[in-house]
């Protein structure tokens, strides 16, 4: 079996609402080799500013709703009129926004309804991990 097939047979072990990094195929096969399948994966959503991963949710899984919304979407349709204010002054309607954006602008609101909107609107794990990366960066 090649290096790639046990790191994805691993892969398909994990849970799936929790972040993991490259290190836990530290056991298998180089950094390199990790590197590059890690790359070239279909079975991970990929975060390339942190270097950690999350396990894909596909439809075909039995699993139940691992988490929310995929977090592997980058813009979105932001619609103000779901929030308390507009965060993004520059425009009065609906317009497309990086979904790290509006998930740090209206985290630095601390407005408990806005907070609670994100998580419905891009799940808990991602509004989390979001925080989190703020907070690293500070």
């Amino acid at each position: 079996m090649s290096y790639a097939t046990l790191i994805r047979n691993k892969i398909n072990t994990l849970d799936y609402n929790t972040e993991y990094s490259p290190s836990i195929f530290a056991d298998i096969s180089s950094t390199e080799t990790i590197k590059k399948t890690l790359q070239r994966s279909t079975d991970i959503i990929a975060k390339t500013s942190t270097k950690k991963f999350y396990r894909k949710y596909n439809s075909t899984h039995d699993d139940m709703q691992p988490y929310a919304v995929a977090d592997d979407i980058d813009s979105i349709l932001f619609d103000p009129k779901a929030y308390s204010f507009n965060c993004f002054w520059q425009t009065s309607g609906t317009s497309v926004q990086a979904v790290s954006s509006v998930i740090r602008n209206y985290l630095a609101t601390m407005n408990p309804k806005d907070i609670y909107t994100l998580c419905q609107n891009f799940g808990i794990g991602r509004v989390k991990s979001e925080l989190i990366q703020k907070y690293k960066t500070m």
